[in-house]
């Protein structure tokens, strides 16, 4: 089959949505389908997904997107993987049945845990040792561990969590029946029915895993009390070892050739693969990564090193710093009647010049940065008689921009000659609005690509890459869209700035 006829196939499975993509060989993305991702509120501070649901809608939204081109999977070279991160599940090995939800990255069910656990006589003796370790030997895994802090989005406190509550668990795994996985893992095992991986990326966000022995923590984990036996074993980003979909489910065998974690794959779709270059996801949440290249980043709260591929004997480091709601807010503007889609809102917003003094701040899931604080409320300040919802409205949005510049400063704060370029993608993204303030008070050129699904298509193209469709990222790149690009403006720099550094001075009102 001629290469012109082939795709390779994207399966990009977010917090709120699921898509496939079908990439041609010019680098683009030629067809697409969607499904939406049920979020299930449990009880207070529980977010989950039926892992059944979400294995059946991933299977649906590949049909649906051969069906809606009328190419068949006999024409599809390659998938490639990409999935939200910090979701997991276990599952008994034997009957591959889940013993519960998926829990989400957004879930804080364990907050007592956390802040039980960070308050602990153990964790404090373990800083102060790994202190006391880099101040004799100046290894920068002690630095790193020194600053270390359990929080919500990491998977090990809620594994405790789980292992504490579920009982049957703990009892099935002591006879190695059990299964732990994060999305990735879950997927993939349901593809072939047997395999039981994740890739370094993956498992470099659970704060189970060590970046500079790249291996799981296990006398950590021991501690903890979490087996060994539960844990999937570790893989590259990309490579022949995914092997194939069964063909039971499409009817020929579709190679996987990539699995990697959302944030990285935007890293690679962005063409952020060399040093120093830095790329912002805006999306359900906003995540900036800096690429560190061979070496690990320093750790500060707000800012963690994370493995963003591995490929080979090459592994690539990256920093991280994130933000839990963006794209969430717009969607709770919209439900709360004071829009009626994203354009609305914008259109809205725009106007009035400003805010009349209306400040919001985003805060559902808590706050990370510019703030450490998990319990913090969503709420404005300053409305008054004159508010209009087009004040309110451009409160939102403008808060949007100061908490992805919020992330740019954390990441400032490490380098005395933070990047000039930002690579932005994500859905959020495509609202100039943010993205001009955001330039204004970072001073920053801000670049978006016409397509923003860089996450799918960097795990297409680490997937077609690996099986030959492409020689490399560089010929990939020389077909690059057009991109758009926003830089300061010297008319409104000045008031931005000021009204971001007034918006960060009312932000612990909203710290409980």
């Amino acid at each position: 089959m001629h290469i012109s006829d082939q795709y390779v196939a994207a399966l990009d499975v977010g917090t709120t949505k699921i898509k496939c993509h079908l990439v041609d060989y010019s680098g683009s993305i030629a067809h697409s389908a969607e499904a939406s991702v049920e979020l299930i509120y449990s009880e207070s501070g529980c977010v989950e997904i039926n892992p059944q649901s979400i294995w059946i809608a991933c299977c649906d939204v590949i049909r649906s997107v051969t069906k809606g081109s009328g190419i068949g999977f006999q024409n599809i070279n390659c998938l490639g993987l990409t999935c939200q991160r910090c979701t997991f599940v276990t599952w008994n090995k034997t009957t591959g049945i889940p013993y519960h939800r998926l829990i989400t990255w957004k879930d804080r069910r364990a907050s007592s845990m956390v802040n039980s656990l960070n308050g602990s006589y153990l964790t404090k003796a373990l800083k102060l040792s790994a202190k006391v370790l880099y101040y004799l030997t100046r290894y920068h895994k002690f630095l790193t561990a020194s600053g270390f802090k359990f929080e919500n989005i990491h998977v090990v406190v809620k594994l405790m969590w789980v292992l504490k509550e579920y009982p049957q668990i703990l009892a099935d795994a002591k006879k190695g029946e059990v299964a732990f996985g994060t999305l990735d893992s879950w997927l993939l095992y349901k593809f072939h029915n047997k395999m039981h991986i994740t890739d370094y990326s993956s498992a470099s966000a659970t704060a189970m895993f060590d970046p500079f022995l790249m291996t799981w923590m296990y006398p950590v984990l021991k501690i903890l009390g979490i087996p060994d036996s539960i844990l999937p074993e570790l893989c590259d980003s990309s490579g022949t070892h995914f092997e194939d979909i069964s063909p039971s489910l499409f009817g020929v065998p579709i190679p996987i050739r990539a699995s990697i974690a959302d944030q990285p794959a935007s890293m690679f779709g962005s063409y952020c693969l060399k040093e120093g270059s830095v790329k912002l996801t805006l999306g359900t949440g906003a995540f900036l990564n800096l690429n560190s290249g061979k070496a690990l980043p320093r750790f500060v709260y707000g800012f963690s090193p994370i493995v963003a591929w591995k490929i080979g004997n090459k592994v690539t480091y990256a920093g991280e710093c994130s933000a839990p709601d963006l794209g969430t807010v717009i969607d709770w503007a919209i439900s709360a009647g004071l829009c009626t889609d994203v354009n609305d809102c914008t259109e809205k917003a725009t106007l009035v010049p400003d805010c009349d003094g209306v400040f919001f701040i985003p805060a559902f899931s808590g706050l990370r940065t510019p703030v450490d604080c998990a319990t913090a409320s969503t709420g404005f300040i300053g409305i008054k008689s004159s508010t209009q919802i087009p004040h309110m409205l451009r409160a939102v949005l403008e808060s949007l921009a100061f908490i992805a510049a919020s992330l740019f400063e954390a990441y400032a704060r490490l380098y005395e000659k933070p990047a000039n370029e930002i690579r932005v993608d994500g859905g959020v993204a495509k609202n100039d609005f943010i993205l001009q303030k955001l330039s204004n008070i970072t001073g920053a050129r801000v670049v978006r690509y016409t397509n923003v699904e860089r996450t799918s298509l960097g795990a297409a193209y680490l997937a077609g890459i690996a099986n030959g469709f492409w020689s490399d990222v560089n010929e990939i790149a020389e077909r690059a869209g057009p991109e758009t690009a926003f830089t300061p403006d010297v008319n409104y720099v000045a008031r931005d700035r000021k009204v971001f550094s007034q918006w960060k001075e009312v932000v612990p009102s909203f710290c409980k």
